[in-house]
């Protein structure tokens, strides 16, 4: 991998995420997820963590996990990405690299800042998005303003408090409206 550092593979912790959580996770409580999906959506959700996973399925989940440590320990370039395009099948786009990022700091063997650094700056590096993936003049400017600082707990990613998109602030509160509207 240091040796070939574009070649790319996937370790998903958010499919093994039924396998690596022996709870209901806290984060289904968090205010971020009733801002964003449906009370049903959040129930289903929910429900997935009942379910009892089989110890190859955990297996398959700390494999993912000695992966990411093993890959780290021997200087290679972590990327954080996602498959999922939406809410199907359990695949919540957003939260679930949220979660990933959470997991590779408290499973992974990864600081706060290399789990931000590969979802941002070594993922756009990777994809040749030279205008994304950090905050510098003559770049897109898109970035998060948190409430937290992620470096304390990275937990903390999931605390928004402002979007920007190419530097102008996204109307979150106008998108949220519009959104639990359709639930009323």
């Amino acid at each position: 991998m240091k040796g070939r550092p574009n070649v790319f593979f996937q370790q998903t912790l958010w499919g093994e995420r039924l396998s690596l959580y022996t709870a209901r996770p806290a984060w289904l409580e968090e205010p971020i997820l009733r801002d964003t999906f449906s009370p049903e959506e959040i129930r289903l959700l929910g429900e997935s963590f009942t379910r009892a996973e089989s110890p190859a399925a955990r297996e398959a989940g700390e494999t993912n996990l000695r992966n990411i440590r093993k890959l780290k320990a021997a200087g290679s370039r972590i990327v954080l990405g996602t498959d999922t395009g939406g809410v199907s099948g359990g695949q919540y786009f957003g939260l679930g690299s949220h979660i990933e990022l959470e997991l590779l700091v408290t499973r992974g063997g990864l600081t706060p800042m290399e789990a931000i650094l590969a979802g941002t700056r070594n993922a756009a590096a990777v994809l040749g998005l030279d205008r994304m993936g950090s905050i510098a003049a003559g770049k897109s400017a898109d970035f998060i303003v948190l409430d937290a600082n992620p470096l304390d707990n990275i937990s903390n990613t999931r605390k928004i408090n402002t979007v920007y998109l190419r530097g102008t602030e996204v109307a979150r509160a106008e998108f949220a409206k519009r959104w639990k509207a359709k639930f009323n």
